[in-house]
């Protein structure tokens, strides 16, 4: 009898124990590791966390997988918060609805090079809904279970789940999509990875940066619209001091205000630049304003729950820029922005705003911001005085009252700043456009 009970301890452990030692990443989230380094040059390490994937990478760590030279993957990211009709939102409504607009640098891609345009979209942190867009000016969704078309380029926009999380958060769930997507086309190509582009808005650009990272060999260029690379200024405020509840703090404000993650990022770049990163081709795009626009964004605000016809649009445009020159003239602007530092009501408050006028300096138009609404220029521009990433090109923006009046063409409908129209400014779409390689 007691042979008969040892005999089953030892089946039960062999049996049901001893396989939880050697459970694969797939056993919560439905993926094997193996996608992800069947999609690079370099195996990572992967482990799976509550919710995402975290990836270990390993320089000394490269396989036998082959890249082709020429890009033919456009990945586009969405910022914080966001989602993909961040970049592309449809045309004639005010809510955030995926779809085509004539002002977006989707359409200005995919009418450069004949294109095959996906939506890529996140349910949950480990599924996921792919479509072929099909349609010139009015979008319709098919879904797809896999890319079977690898004749035309691919513009893939990713949109993310919960996107108010933490960038490693957000991160698993690109690399998902992106190994997808390349894992389809390789087998399309004849088991040839392909290359890919970068265009991320805000936040996304680093998300598009930690792919970089981790993915030296597959990316061609990298084009970011007014990245945190450095944290912002407006999340160093204390929120519920100036916004009451309308703001909530979150693990995605953490990530990007947090000095040890931004840095991290920084660092790995710059110190293998020359031997992992010198050959992807980096643009930093970054915008700012003149004071008038950052005053006249604040009234449209109060009134951009209100539909308006064109005509009407127009009369309310007059009425906010006649009313922001008389409100910016009768200000003594650096004495306003003194007396809001010196009263507020918290030590992170004063700070931030003592910051906010450090950025504030005088150019031939006037009083002008360095800062889009909610980034400063340098942290867009990858660069402060104290770091600048390594290999990349920069180019800023200055927007005015009048070079900014139609904001229903901003990413997220009732957000009147800077920031967050970036990815339909003519002249940043024009120049990724002139530049891209497709």
């Amino acid at each position: 009898m007691n042979k008969i009970i040892k005999s089953l301890i030892i089946l039960l452990f062999v049996g049901i124990i001893t396989p939880l030692f050697f459970v694969n990443v797939d056993a919560g989230s439905g993926f094997d590791e193996s996608i992800f380094n069947d999609a690079n040059t370099y195996n990572l390490g992967v482990s799976l966390e509550t919710d995402h994937f975290k990836f270990t990478f390993d320089k000394n760590n490269k396989n036998d997988n082959i890249v082709e030279e020429k890009p033919s993957v456009t990945f586009f990211t969405h910022g914080l918060s966001g989602k993909a009709s961040d970049l592309s939102r449809r045309t004639g409504t005010s809510e955030n609805i995926f779809g085509y607009s004539e002002y977006s640098i989707l359409t200005a891609l995919h009418n450069k090079v004949d294109s095959n345009i996906y939506l890529f979209s996140f349910t949950k942190e480990f599924e996921y809904e792919l479509y072929k867009v099909e349609g010139d000016t009015n979008y319709t969704l098919t879904k797809i279970n896999h890319i079977t078309d690898a004749s035309k380029h691919s513009l893939v926009c990713f949109n993310g789940y919960n996107t108010a999380e933490s960038n490693d958060y957000i991160y698993s769930q690109f690399n998902i999509m992106a190994s997808v997507v390349l894992n389809d086309l390789k087998e399309l190509k004849g088991g040839i990875l392909p290359k890919v582009n970068l265009i991320g808005h805000s936040r996304g650009g680093l998300t598009n940066m930690q792919y970089a990272l981790d993915h030296p060999d597959l990316v061609d260029s990298i084009y970011s619209l007014n990245t945190p690379y450095f944290g912002t200024t407006i999340a160093t405020i204390d929120f519920n001091t100036i916004y009451g509840d309308a703001i909530v703090y979150n693990e995605g404000i953490e990530s990007i205000q947090d000095v040890d993650t931004y840095l991290s990022y920084y660092n790995r770049w710059n110190d293998n630049y020359d031997t992992l990163y010198k050959d992807i081709k980096c643009h930093a795009i970054g915008m700012y304003q003149n004071l008038e626009l950052a005053l006249y964004q604040l009234f449209y605000y109060t009134i951009s729950t209100i539909s308006f016809n064109e005509f009407s649009d127009y009369l309310i445009y007059s009425y906010l820029a006649c009313l922001t020159r008389i409100f910016h003239y009768s200000l003594h602007v650096v004495e306003w922005f003194n007396g809001i530092s010196r009263y507020m009501a918290t030590e992170e408050g004063k700070k931030a705003f003592d910051k906010l006028y450090s950025e504030l300096y005088f150019d031939e138009t006037g009083e002008v911001l360095e800062f889009d609404g909610l980034v400063d220029l340098y942290s867009q521009l990858a660069q402060t005085d104290d770091y600048s990433y390594k290999g990349f090109n920069r180019v800023c923006y200055k927007l005015t009252i009048e070079d900014n009046r139609e904001y229903p063409n901003t990413a997220r409908g009732g957000i009147a700043v800077t920031h967050a129209a970036a990815p339909f400014i003519s002249d940043a779409v024009e120049y990724i456009k002139n530049s891209i390689e497709l």
